[in-house]
């Protein structure tokens, strides 16, 4: 499990510095949020993280599946996507 952290601490390192160069890289295109971008990267090294807490609990099949599904509505709940305004 504390692969699991280590793992997860190095891709929150990694964003601001890819978020940055994703800005520059785009600042002609006032289309392309770079914010909402980090945003997005921040769920995703989350839900990965969790998904990796699934695997190290070492469940039973089904209660692995079980539990896969959970963090997964769970994750897609939360998804940045879901909180954009209209």
């Amino acid at each position: 499990m504390s692969q699991a952290w280590l793992r997860y601490a190095r891709r929150l390192a990694e964003i601001p510095q890819v978020a940055l160069s994703n800005w520059m890289e785009t600042a002609a295109t006032p289309s392309v949020n770079t914010a909402f971008y980090a945003l997005r990267m921040y769920h995703q090294a989350f839900a990965e993280f969790v998904a990796e807490l699934v695997t190290a609990a070492r469940l039973e099949p089904i209660q692995e599946t079980k539990a896969r599904l959970l963090t997964g509505l769970m994750m897609d709940a939360l998804a940045p996507a879901n909180f954009l305004p209209a």
